[in-house]
């Protein structure tokens, strides 16, 4: 008797728990944050409203444009802080312009040594076509480093490549003569993990661009976020 009661009294509460989670999502329920700032809220539609942008995840975006081309080249070379990895969350390249036009191959790629020389990329900078800037003025600068040239580190493990088709500049063209597309690789839309740098100066990622000597207008970015 003892037990029968008991199942039933777990089972009217599971009903009366389930009812009023229903009522609950019918007014609106909210998910916030620990700051009162709402993340998520059921709509009047019963579908889930993600509000975007809201991460507590200190976010960064390095980019370099209008670089010069000299066969294959590192675009960018960015590196974890010493205490502090990231995880990236896009890349992008813009492929520029050459004296012969083709495919041209681009890599993301693993790097597990510091780089040395190159064109250091300083946080928060102004002026310039380069960039190492977080999105959120209330975050702090990013610790690690990010940097135009020079030598690689050591090559770890190719994350991602692919091609992109360069055009050709003509003689006396402007660049609204041809067409040069940006893309974008976005990583995690679908729960996969995202490319993640472990922390420590070592650590780090090379965007390559396989490009054609005497190419010019070439770009890109890593968006990534702390980890």
């Amino acid at each position: 008797m003892r037990h029968t009661l008991s199942r039933f009294l777990g089972a009217w509460l599971g009903f009366v728990v389930a009812g009023g989670l229903a009522l609950l999502v019918a007014q609106g329920i909210r998910v916030m944050s620990s700051t009162g700032t709402t993340l998520a809220k059921i709509t009047v539609n019963n579908a889930l409203e993600v509000v975007f942008g809201k991460s507590d995840r200190a976010s960064y975006i390095a980019s370099v444009g209008n670089q010069a081309v000299t066969a294959t080249d590192s675009i960018l070379n960015l590196h974890a802080g010493a205490s502090v990895g990231f995880r990236i969350v896009k890349v992008c390249i813009t492929p520029g312009y050459a004296n012969s036009s083709g495919q041209r191959l681009w890599q993301l790629t693993r790097r597990t040594t510091a780089p040395s020389a190159g064109v250091s990329i300083g946080a928060e900078g102004t002026t310039g076509n380069n960039a190492l800037a977080k999105m959120d003025p209330a975050d702090a600068n990013w610790s690690g480093t990010a940097a135009i040239g020079g030598t690689e580190g050591n090559a770890g493990a190719i994350l991602d490549s692919g091609n992109l088709f360069v055009p050709l500049a003509v003689a006396g063209a402007t660049k609204t003569d041809y067409t040069s597309v940006t893309f974008c690789h976005q990583y995690g839309t679908n729960g996969d993990k995202l490319p993640t740098i472990a922390a420590g100066t070592d650590n780090g990622v090379s965007l390559m661009f396989s490009g054609v000597t005497g190419g010019t207008g070439v770009g890109g970015q890593i968006h990534f976020i702390s980890n």
